[in-house]
């Protein structure tokens, strides 16, 4: 009896989605911190982001790259804006669902993050070509 309640534990485990939690560290001063999850959905991924406000209102962008904080390659996908958090008035976040690699009609797979390393950006609202929060994720 202990063995099936155990095999049953495992099966329910092992079915679980698979997550990468990325920590968003502030870039250029900014002050803007937080975290991202990204999330195993099957044919599909989500992408959770959540951060300190910023001081200036506006829309702040935000995209999915390979390379790391210091050395941004091309966009591979885009996300949603950040947006104020109605339950959290110092946080600002979203939830992008669906990911699709940037130009295409093609889903953003978990097991594109197999290997290399890769990163979230956040933009600044005034000026497009600073970063204000950056975070990092290697996979091998």
């Amino acid at each position: 009896m202990r063995l099936t309640a155990l095999c049953g534990t495992l099966v329910l485990a092992a079915c679980a989605p698979r997550e990468l939690n990325v920590t968003m560290n502030a870039d250029n001063n900014s002050g803007q911190s937080g975290f991202a999850v990204l999330i195993d959905r099957g044919q599909e991924i989500d992408v959770v982001v959540e951060t300190s406000a910023p001081e200036f209102e506006g829309v702040q962008r935000m995209h999915l790259h390979r390379g790391n904080c210091g050395e941004v390659d091309e966009i591979y996908a885009d996300l949603l804006n950040l947006e104020p958090l109605a339950d959290k008035p110092d946080r600002v976040g979203s939830t992008t669902r669906g990911l699709l690699k940037r130009g295409t009609s093609e889903k953003v797979q978990f097991d594109d993050f197999e290997e290399g390393d890769w990163l979230i950006n956040v933009h600044d609202a005034r000026e497009f070509t600073i970063y204000v929060s950056c975070g990092e994720f290697v996979t091998k």
